[in-house]
């Protein structure tokens, strides 16, 4: 068995597309860092269809959802810091697929870095469901 708990990585959610959802969870479920040492909490605000009955967040064994009436990014950020049982949090978004080493990578980084509290890893390799227009 892993460590304890390392990192909370919160995504914070309002109806969002299952394509888009489906990926960003397959990309967490391949982390290199242990599930033991990582949380996830799945933060879902004002749906028309509660994520939890559509989500099965059983793969991961410090899975949950969380559930926020007030409307907005800022609430449910706020509702995921309450739920999270971590010092480093990752706020990840519902349309964000992270590198398979993303975690462990973030946790080692903060190891070096004594005392970090944000982090910001890595190149951003957008997609584009259609091509932006030339500047």
């Amino acid at each position: 068995m892993g460590q304890a708990m390392e990192i909370s990585v919160i995504i914070c959610a309002h109806d969002p597309g299952p394509r888009y959802l489906r990926r960003v969870l397959e990309a967490l479920r391949a982390q290199t860092l242990p599930m033991e040492d990582w949380e996830l909490l799945l933060v879902d605000t004002r749906p028309r269809s509660p994520l939890a009955a559509v989500w099965d967040l059983s793969w991961h064994p410090r899975a949950r959802h969380v559930q926020e009436g007030e409307l907005g990014i800022a609430a449910a950020r706020r509702a995921g810091l309450r739920s999270a049982a971590a010092d480093l949090i990752v706020f990840v978004d519902d349309d964000n697929v992270l590198a398979p080493d993303y975690l462990e990578t973030g946790l080692a980084h903060q190891a070096r870095q004594a005392g970090a509290r944000r982090l910001g890893l890595g190149r951003h390799r957008p997609e584009f469901e259609m091509q932006p227009l030339p500047r």
